[in-house]
């Protein structure tokens, strides 16, 4: 299973010793670039594709990186290398938030990002000033003040510099609180190619201070539901079977899960047009609980994926150029 290789800095939580390797499949990698920034096209509600996308989202990832021929590393595609540079930089936009959303998941405990820019649309607020990327949570951490935090995602097509280190730094500082919750750490991360050309992290968690946003975990847990429901409801394979709904992502060899219970509360939760209404109603918090309280595994976000009918892991790896180093 390759490794991402994390360098945490000035981090006072628990388990947050550095260095840490963080081992992730295909299959992991490409359940966080599938959820990871909903939505990353900024248009109008009636106007966005969800399905499309998402499945826009796991062929970036899946198009730019592939394992090492050891199998121990990540690394980048020829694809990537023989992109031009005005393209390497948005696909290393896109790859650094892949890369938060994996290592805020697997290293640092957040099952959950939204967009800063989502939730301030959502509450009628200016996008305008220096602000970081994503709120994260995990709500079951600490029921009534989920442990959470803000991120900064920097990508590079090349090695470590300070600087884009130094700029999520700011960003981060001018923290967004949800209602309620309190940011315990700000989170900002680079993801960069070492001189080995092996796909790293730091991560650093500097002080900061900022707002509260006029949107609680309800809310928050809404939008970021209601793309991967949304999407699911664009595609022709969408059905429910045994409590969970599910769906096919084109072109991969993967279906997405979504249970049936967590569906039916977005939907009631979606018929709530105030957000204060909304946050105290809570209807996906309680059923999140509710599920969260059965599992028998640490739940994360509730999404999960599987391989569709006569897929396995080799189709999955076969989609990742495998080369020499």
């Amino acid at each position: 299973m390759p490794d991402i290789h994390c360098e945490l800095r000035s981090f006072t939580q628990p388990n947050r010793a550095t260095p840490q390797d963080v081992s992730i499949t295909e299959k992991m990698l490409l359940d966080c670039a599938a959820t990871v920034g909903m939505p990353t096209i900024a248009s109008h509600p009636a106007h966005r594709r969800p399905l499309a996308e998402m499945q826009w989202r796991t062929g970036i990832v899946a198009a730019n990186l592939r394992p090492t021929a050891s199998g121990k590393r990540w690394t980048r595609s020829d694809a990537y290398v023989n992109l031009d540079p005005s393209e390497k930089s948005a696909v290393s936009y896109f790859l650094g938030m892949a890369q938060a959303a994996v290592t805020t998941r697997y290293l640092l405990g957040y099952p959950h990002l939204v967009h800063v820019d989502l939730l301030l649309m959502h509450q009628g607020s200016p996008l305008s000033g220096r602000r970081p990327d994503f709120v994260a949570v995990d709500p079951t951490s600490t029921r009534g003040g989920a442990y959470s935090a803000v991120v900064e995602a920097k990508g590079r097509s090349n090695g470590f510099d300070e600087g884009p280190l130094d700029r999520a730094k700011t960003q981060v500082a001018r923290t967004p609180a949800l209602r309620g919750l309190a940011p315990i750490e700000r989170v900002a991360s680079v993801a960069y190619f070492d001189d080995s050309d092996h796909w790293a992290s730091v991560l650093k968690d500097p002080d900061g201070d900022g707002g509260e946003l006029k949107l609680g975990l309800e809310s928050f847990l809404f939008l970021y539901y209601r793309t991967i429901i949304e999407a699911g409801r664009e595609s022709e394979t969408w059905g429910r079977t045994d409590g969970l709904y599910r769906f096919a992502l084109p072109d991969f060899p993967l279906e997405f899960e979504i249970p049936e219970l967590l569906v039916d509360a977005y939907d009631v939760s979606a018929e709530i047009s105030s957000a204060k209404a909304r946050d105290e109603e809570a209807a996906i918090v309680r059923i999140y609980y509710e599920l969260a309280a059965s599992a028998t595994t640490p739940p994360g976000d509730f999404i999960s994926s599987r391989f569709q009918d006569g897929a396995n892991t080799t189709m999955l790896a076969e989609l990742f150029e495998r080369h020499g180093e």
